[in-house]
């Protein structure tokens, strides 16, 4: 028989001047819900709570037109709460209805959800019941748009100490990982009531990684999907075009490259602080040599154990 009861997600994303990229996300995200439904024939309720932060391109009007008969709640961001203050504004706008919520999705603006995308993470979700008899985090794993690489989801560590995260691979079921990335994440409501939402002490950067781990730690099942749910690419330097990139800087340039709250090494700090410490001055060194001595910086980043992906 199959489930009939009503299934209440309360999604969140938060946007900056991507209007094209945060249009065809939503799509993605509407169209999914609503092939689950057909497919399950379950009632599925779904809330949109964006953070429209300082957008000039007319991504909230853009939004409004579109999907003028979606549940959306847009909050509008001065500019500067970045990605992880970003989502935590809209989670938080979200918790004042948090009785009605069963689960919580975490999307990035650059996702673009699979339509069986609700159906791999509620399928996780069954396998946590089933497994650990409690709800948990569930990463929805993401490829490139060709569909050959494996860009975001869960990983685990290489080394405790010096390994590097690996990205765990699809494997048909549900695996365990250590550390999360919100480019998909469902988190269910137990959840939020046991560890709450992203920590005020991130950015922008690691308070997607930090809720893994705290999940971990709180003896919560953390697990990534069985298959891909969606596309999103890994718009970052790869570790030879960082390295010619960072090079070719001044000192002075490469102190304001770091400056940036999108580089700033003070999230990484607040992370090691919390589930690392051991690392802590380990990374102060690290972002010192980084700076003023990039080649030792980076021939030493070589040796480090483990890989991206596995």
């Amino acid at each position: 028989m199959k489930n009939k009861q009503p299934i209440n997600i309360a999604t969140i994303i938060t946007c900056h001047n991507r209007k094209h990229m945060t249009m065809k996300a939503l799509n993605c995200l509407f169209e999914a819900a609503e092939t689950y439904r057909q497919e399950s024939e379950s009632p599925l309720r779904l809330k949109l709570f964006l953070t429209d932060d300082g957008c000039t391109d007319g991504t909230a009007e853009s939004i409004k037109q579109t999907f003028r008969n979606e549940d959306i709640v847009i909050l509008k961001g001065d500019g500067q709460l970045y990605w992880a203050g970003g989502m935590r504004y809209a989670w938080e706008e979200a918790l004042k209805e948090h009785s009605q919520w069963d689960y919580y999705l975490l999307l990035n603006d650059d996702t673009f959800l699979f339509k069986n995308a609700f159906t791999q993470l509620l399928n996780t979700h069954n396998y946590a019941i089933e497994n650990y008899t409690k709800g948990g985090v569930y990463a929805g794993i993401t490829c490139s748009s060709n569909k050959q690489e494996i860009t975001y989801g869960g990983g685990i560590y290489s080394h405790p100490i010096i390994g590097k995260l690996v990205l765990i691979h699809p494997k048909g079921h549900p695996q365990p990982c250590q550390v999360t990335y919100a480019n998909i994440l469902l988190v269910t409501k137990t959840v939020v009531d046991k560890i709450g939402i992203f920590d005020s002490c991130y950015r922008h950067r690691c308070a997607d990684w930090a809720y893994g781990l705290q999940a971990n730690k709180a003896g919560l099942p953390v697990l990534v999907t069985g298959s891909v749910c969606g596309i999103c690419e890994d718009d970052h330097f790869s570790e030879e075009e960082e390295k010619k990139h960072i090079k070719k800087m001044s000192i002075r340039q490469r102190i304001t490259y770091f400056s940036s709250p999108l580089r700033s090494v003070k999230d990484v700090l607040a992370f090691m602080a919390r589930f690392q410490k051991i690392k802590y001055p380990m990374v102060c060194v690290a972002r010192f040599i980084n700076i003023f001595f990039p080649t030792l910086y980076y021939r030493f980043n070589k040796m480090r154990p483990g890989s991206k992906q596995e």
